[in-house]
């Protein structure tokens, strides 16, 4: 078989199998710090809303009323519920910021955990494996068959078979 049609030339050696960086749609650090921009300009924008609202009504009530008591009545519902509006606003965009890092964070603990699983010894992987669910760790000698690993999602055992040592 030749090398120019699509063959494998024995002379150079196989290049190792390495992952692909993620692209820009896949990077969740990318997708949280658009994320974040947005949050901040809708935050801006609700405060200046809320700023915007309060002086308005500020403006009409000095001119309606004479007193400054009556001044303060009038603005106080108003500002009691453009207040709770907007903290109400601002604490729901601050806990989905925190959700959004803390699911970038996982996603990257997860990709590295399955690069480092990927590059261990299958002996390694089968004891690591009944660590982590806290089962006794497989007892094999050289040769013999390999156990079926159960499934995180059905809980059901998948027979594995071992990598040719030889």
């Amino acid at each position: 078989m030749s090398v120019s049609s699509g063959g494998v030339d024995p002379t150079t050696s196989p290049r190792p199998v390495t992952a692909r960086p993620l692209t820009r749609a896949q990077d969740p650090t990318r997708t949280a710090q658009v994320g974040e921009s947005t949050r901040w300009r809708y935050g801006l924008i609700a405060v200046m809303a809320a700023v915007t609202v309060i002086l308005v009504a500020f403006v009409f009530a000095s001119l309606r009323y004479d007193t400054a008591t009556d001044v303060s009545t009038a603005l106080a519902a108003i500002t009691g519920t453009v207040g709770t509006i907007l903290g109400a606003y601002l604490g729901v965009q601050t806990g989905s910021q925190g959700k959004e890092e803390s699911e970038a964070a996982r996603q990257k603990a997860e990709a590295r955990a399955v690069a480092l699983a990927a590059a261990a010894p299958y002996e390694q992987a089968l004891e690591a494996l009944a660590m982590v669910e806290g089962q006794p760790a497989p007892a094999r000698s050289p040769g013999a068959a390999v156990p079926d690993i159960p499934t995180a999602r059905s809980g059901s055992a998948v027979p594995v078979q071992a990598p040719d040592r030889g």
